[in-house]
């Protein structure tokens, strides 16, 4: 991901300046902080409207589990209110288990569109959060149909030799749909 407050557009360049300004996730929260409050702010709204950003974060879990609630508070501010300031959020973490994270609660992960990827990550979802957001009946549908899938891919995966090609299960969740 390149860096967008470093002036420099893939498109009118070769010297790309890359991601590398924070070297953890909680100078990167800070950061993102001072991006959304400047963005806030009424004497930049011609920045804002023609600058966005794309906050980008690895291993969002982890830094959750470092953060006090006042330092996350700007990473749920940004992603109730990115589509008015231009800013975007998009973030990967290894925990489908929501209640492990002090900083994120699972009423926060309806603002996002989740993929997770394995079928533990999908049956821990499903089974710890599925129906605050969907119906009992859809769960029970989803885990049958995983359920399924699961043999279904694990008989295919065993004449593939190279575990690149392998077959694998993926959810999104996104809006309630």
């Amino acid at each position: 991901s390149c860096n967008p407050l470093a002036g420099i557009s893939v498109k009118n360049g070769n010297d790309l300046d890359f991601c590398l300004k924070w070297n953890d996730g909680k100078k990167g929260f800070k950061g993102l902080a001072q991006e959304y409050r400047f963005r806030k702010s009424p004497e930049n709204a011609e920045y804002k409207n023609q600058v966005g950003y794309i906050w980008v974060a690895d291993e969002v879990d982890n830094t959750m589990a470092e953060v006090t609630k006042d330092e996350a508070k700007p990473f749920k501010d940004a992603l109730k209110d990115g589509g008015h300031v231009n800013l975007g959020v998009i973030v990967m973490g290894q925990s489908a288990n929501v209640s492990t994270s002090k900083g994120l609660s699972i009423d926060d992960q309806k603002m996002m569109s989740n993929i997770y990827i394995d079928p533990v990550s999908i049956r821990t979802f499903l089974t710890q959060y599925g129906e605050r957001f969907y119906s009992k009946k859809a769960v029970e549908k989803a885990l049958n149909t995983l359920e399924e899938l699961e043999l279904e891919i694990e008989e295919q995966n065993e004449i593939i030799c190279d575990t690149a090609r392998e077959f694998r299960i993926a959810m999104v969740t996104a809006n309630r749909s």
